[in-house]
């Protein structure tokens, strides 16, 4: 679905073409886009399909950020991290951050308190990583990215103007998002090479599917 961007000032209105052609008003912000699209749809998949679309993706995302608890129990359980990587964890924890930082800067209160949970989640997970970690597995050099990415954004909230840094921090945000969802791809060569999926985070891997599913689809483009 093509978007077009208009800017106002300081903000940026989203407003997908499907909804333009429809004539609903502009989003004033890229997440009031997804109930605008999921009202565009009622009158096709009726009112409780078009609500649960609106409001699944968020609850989606914290399912997300809760399914590594199912790993953290194994590890403890195992007393060890066997071939699972650390890539995700630490991912989760930057992006919390960084997105927590731009509601923050936003005066976004819907986006700021949505991430604050995958910001200490993702810490904790990654504590508990590095105490039962396996030899050999690669955990400082993704936590010591995290750690030093996320301290850039809060060097930037702090230092630069808020436009400034609500969009550098924004892009930074998509790009560890991005890694975040990939992050159970890190394993895949022990997957191929043992011919076993044990090393693949199942609760994180479907809980990634059920959020990126639940957030595409009110963005696509009704149709009769």
């Amino acid at each position: 679905m093509s978007i077009s961007l208009t800017r106002v000032g300081r903000t940026t209105l989203v407003r997908p073409a499907a909804l333009a052609a429809l004539g609903l008003p502009r989003a004033r912000r890229l997440h009031e886009a997804i109930p605008a699209a999921a009202e565009a749809a009622t009158p096709l998949i009726g009112a409780g399909l078009a609500q649960f679309l609106s409001v699944s993706p968020p609850l989606a995302a914290q399912v997300l950020f809760l399914s590594p608890m199912q790993a953290i129990r194994q590890f403890r359980a195992e007393g060890t991290t066997g071939s699972v990587s650390s890539l995700p964890y630490a991912a989760m924890a930057a992006n919390g951050v960084a997105w927590t930082a731009y509601g923050a800067l936003g005066s976004d209160t819907t986006i700021m308190l949505a991430n604050i949970p995958p910001a200490l989640l993702g810490t904790y997970y990654c504590s508990v990583f590095y105490k039962y970690r396996a030899d050999g597995a690669v955990a400082l050099p993704y936590f010591a990215g995290a750690a030093g990415f996320s301290a850039a954004v809060v060097a930037a909230a702090i230092t630069l103007p808020a436009a400034t840094a609500q969009l550098g921090i924004g892009y930074g945000g998509v790009a560890v998002c991005t890694i975040m969802f990939g992050g159970p791809l890190a394993a895949i060569q022990t997957v191929l090479r043992d011919k076993s999926a044990h090393s693949l985070p199942l609760a994180y891997t479907l809980a990634g599917v059920a959020n990126c599913t639940c957030g595409t689809l009110p963005r696509c483009p009704a149709r009769p």
